[in-house]
């Protein structure tokens, strides 16, 4: 009762509200999986490559949460942390983490995992894909624009 108290009472001091599902566990994210996800995900979607050390990470995600937050059609988000498989308290309690419909930690060998992404990745971060409901995947890095978001909601 009091982790969910505790969601509920970060999203509101970061401005989001109850209109963004916390995720309720980490999911692993593997080698395979990125391929699965582009099939078997709800669209439109926006996936933040993340690590626990990004100094940016945190205002890209909540700057995403809250450009989609009142969007007419649902845009899911979520965050992939590549370094956090041994921290996943952490992950589940801290707030820009809980903006994401689903959250996820590397499983497995990083440079492996980040080419079955894009190959020309080289692990920087915030790496945003946005896939939208025809089968097409964008890449950016950093922060998105108004313009790359209503593109999805579209």
């Amino acid at each position: 009762m009091l982790k969910k108290y505790t969601r509920f009472l970060l999203l509101m001091v970061m401005g989001i509200g109850t209109a963004v599902s916390a995720p309720v566990g980490v999911e692993y994210f593997k080698v395979g999986t990125w391929g699965e996800f582009q099939v078997d995900a709800p669209k439109p979607h926006i996936v933040v490559f993340s690590t626990t050390d990004c100094s940016h990470c945190p205002g890209v995600i909540a700057d995403i949460a809250k450009k989609i937050k009142d969007k007419k059609k649902k845009i899911y988000l979520s965050v992939v942390v590549m370094d956090g498989a041994s921290q996943l308290e952490y992950l589940l309690s801290t707030p820009h983490y809980l903006l994401a419909d689903r959250l996820f930690v590397f499983d497995g060998q990083s440079s492996a995992i980040r080419y079955g992404i894009n190959p020309s990745w080289r692990g920087l971060t915030p790496y945003v894909a946005l896939l939208s409901g025809k089968g097409e995947v964008k890449y950016s890095l950093g922060k998105l624009s108004h313009q790359q978001i209503n593109m999805l909601g579209n």
